[in-house]
């Protein structure tokens, strides 16, 4: 820029389009190819892991299913062994109500009146004194005990009947 004393004002200063031509570089473009972005991991691999992932939380919903039913099954059996061992402590305390004293005596009674018995008294004892020796001597004694024994509640039975 330059002074003139008389000049107003340089406006080629202010030309800017010359300027831009005379600096401005030419521009080359150059083509590339651009290469397509590839997905890190293949689509397929993508499917194996869903359908792994998918394997994984179809086995653990299916384990938890059959913990419960065994849950289920195990509290079951509980309570079945706990009914079980009430009837039990009930039972045993029935054989020892029926195994008293008490109650043998009033079930024989029972069996006697039924039967028309009755029970020792002095009167039906009979004593019986063996003066020389202290055996017995059978008739047949070629039988065996067990048949002479056979023979004589046979006797009995006969002789209760009236035959």
């Amino acid at each position: 820029m330059a002074f003139d004393g008389n000049a107003a004002y340089d406006l080629s200063v202010f030309e800017t389009h010359e300027r831009e031509e005379q600096h401005r570089p030419e521009l080359i473009l150059i083509k590339r190819n651009r290469a397509v972005a590839k997905p890190s991991v293949a689509p397929i691999k993508i499917i194996a892991i869903m359908v792994g992932v998918l394997s994984v939380i179809t086995l653990m919903i299916y384990n938890r299913v059959l913990l419960t039913e065994l849950n289920d099954s195990i509290d079951d059996s509980k309570n079945e062994l706990t009914i079980l061992q009430s009837e039990n402590v009930r039972l045993k305390a029935e054989l020892e109500n029926s195994m008293s004293l008490d109650s043998i005596e009033s079930s024989i009674a029972d069996i006697m009146n039924d039967m028309g018995m009755t029970r020792i008294t002095q009167e039906n004892v009979r004593y019986v004194v063996l003066s020389s020796e202290d055996a017995t001597v059978s008739e047949n004694q070629n039988d065996s005990a067990i048949k002479q024994w056979i023979d004589g509640v046979i006797e009995q039975i006969k002789a209760y009947k009236g035959e």
